[in-house]
């Protein structure tokens, strides 16, 4: 420590090649410091190393310069939170922009707690302001209707400006966005205010994604009420025509973004530091336009759980085994995970007929194999929290249907010192905290365990990966882990998950 102190230390050496000025001399290779010495020094020069040992290379030494590159300060400035995020929605029309920044809405609401966040997306204003939404209004070359799309831009931006200056956090930008030009515009009205602004861009070339997403935009969107299927269809693609014409991809790398593919977890991200976005990109990995169910369950209930039902088992309880009671429950749970993961792969077999190759020749199943057993990919992927109690209650579920995997971010709330009690009883033992508690759920932390603040942090990797699966998931964990996981699927305050009921 005290050489490299020295090091930090020395002034430059003088322009005629002068020795050091502050009095340390340069450290050995085994790193004690050498001997003041009156001989002129033979040092090597940077062009002429002194030779060490091979093996320092392959263990990853080097030598430190303390030279600050362009690029270090670049990313110090990049690292600092900022107050305000706006994250900018960029994509051709039919590209799931709009379902991927509805899946960001719930996942930020959910995300440490719940950030206080809101969607403004530009074609509602169109709707509402200007109730037009017919392919000739998007023509490029018409300049009163680009006026017009600019006003209803504008409108939305100045509620979301407002939105932030009144205490939002987190606001969601739906547009197109897709000209260079509109993309600075953004960034100037942002600019000055403490928002940091990524934009999230949707590319997408896949023919069968393509042909998904025009199904369900001209299904669900209001610009394509009262319309038959066939003159819905024309009028989207001739929209996407018109902005074909004029549409820049995102290339500005002085800028934040994120880039996804086909709505693929192929993603390409540039300057994207702060810890928000950090935990968007694993989540953008995770999106898909899939279908497959997703089912929650605690364990099953072990022997001597005899207290209610809202507290962790003691630790005797923790490792006994399932109660006669707890033992019926794994054969109805596996049973129930057979049938229905059955029931989710003959859905998928009749609405994907068999497909064939330019030969002629059937390709395989997707789902099911000539047997009729289930394919690995569609098969269930339990997620199972590492305590005996959901090990045992899904260890009878048969292999051919599903997989088990254990997580220990699953297990149970830490409660420390109040590990063994009820809520009651915690309220009777500690009224102040247990007062402190009903103020702050989300927040307080219990003596010595954790928040549901922590618990939610806890779960976000488990709840990306269960997010990823393209077949049926099967989470089994506890009370309080299952409230939490579940207020995101039903897009509840996670300050609310304790009032879930979880039988």
């Amino acid at each position: 420590f005290a050489v490299l102190l020295c090091k930090m230390m020395d002034p430059p050496k003088s322009p005629t090649g002068g020795g050091d000025l502050g009095g340390c001399n340069q450290s050995s290779v085994d790193g004690q410091v050498d001997e003041p010495t009156d001989q002129p020094s033979n040092s090597p020069t940077s062009e002429q190393q002194s030779p060490k040992s091979p093996s320092a290379y392959y263990k990853g030494s080097t030598d430190q310069t303390y030279r600050v590159f362009r690029v270090d300060r670049e990313r110090a400035m990049l690292t600092p939170k900022k107050r305000h995020l706006c994250l900018v929605m960029v994509g051709l029309p039919g590209r799931g922009k709009s379902f991927i920044a509805r899946k960001l809405e719930v996942f930020v609401n959910w995300l440490d707690g719940g950030h206080k966040v809101r969607l403004f997306n530009v074609g509602k204003y169109r709707r509402d302001v200007l109730h037009v939404g017919a392919a000739s209004f998007f023509d490029m070359s018409d300049k009163e209707a680009m006026s017009q799309r600019q006003r209803v831009a504008q409108l939305a931006m100045d509620d979301m400006l407002g939105y932030f200056a009144s205490g939002g956090e987190v606001a969601i930008y739906d547009a197109t966005n897709s000209t260079r030009k509109r993309r600075e515009w953004i960034l100037e009205q942002c600019h000055g205010r403490d928002i940091a602004v990524v934009f999230v861009e949707s590319l997408c070339t896949d023919e069968e994604v393509l042909e998904e997403n025009f199904r369900n935009k001209v299904k669900h969107s209001p610009d394509f009420s009262g319309m038959d299927f066939e003159t819905a269809m024309a009028d989207l693609k001739e929209r996407i025509a018109n902005y074909e014409k004029l549409y820049e991809e995102v290339d500005d790398d002085s800028c934040t973004y994120i880039k996804l593919y086909n709505l693929q977890s192929k993603v390409m991200c540039n300057k994207a530091y702060g810890r928000l976005t950090k935990s968007l990109l694993p989540f953008l990995t995770s999106i898909h336009i899939a279908p497959r169910p997703i089912w929650l369950c605690r364990g099953g209930r072990p022997i001597g759980n005899a207290k209610e039902e809202d507290h962790n088992p003691s630790a005797d309880c923790k490792v006994a085994p399932l109660s006669p009671e707890g033992r019926s429950f794994t054969v109805a749970l596996a049973d129930f995970v057979h049938e229905r993961t059955k029931l989710y792969a003959e859905t998928i077999r009749q609405h994907n007929p068999v497909l064939h190759t330019e030969d002629g020749h059937c390709l395989e199943q997707r789902v099911t194999q000539a047997d009729g057993q289930i394919n690995a990919h569609a098969r269930c992927k339990m997620m199972v929290s590492t305590t005996a109690r959901t090990v045992e209650t899904c260890q009878q579920v048969d292999a051919a249907t599903a997989t088990m995997e254990l997580y220990a971010h699953l297990n149970p709330l830490k409660k420390g010192i109040f590990e063994d009690l009820t809520m009651r009883e915690i309220e009777e033992k500690d009224p102040a905290w247990y007062s402190q508690f009903e103020e702050d759920r989300l927040h307080t932390r219990f003596p010595a365990g954790e928040s549901y603040f922590d618990l939610v942090r806890r779960l976000e990797p488990c709840l990306i990966e269960a997010e990823q699966q393209a077949a049926p998931v099967l989470i089994c964990s506890h009370r309080a882990v299952l409230q939490v996981l579940y207020a995101y699927f039903i897009q509840r305050p996670v300050s609310e998950a304790l009032r879930i009921p979880i039988d």
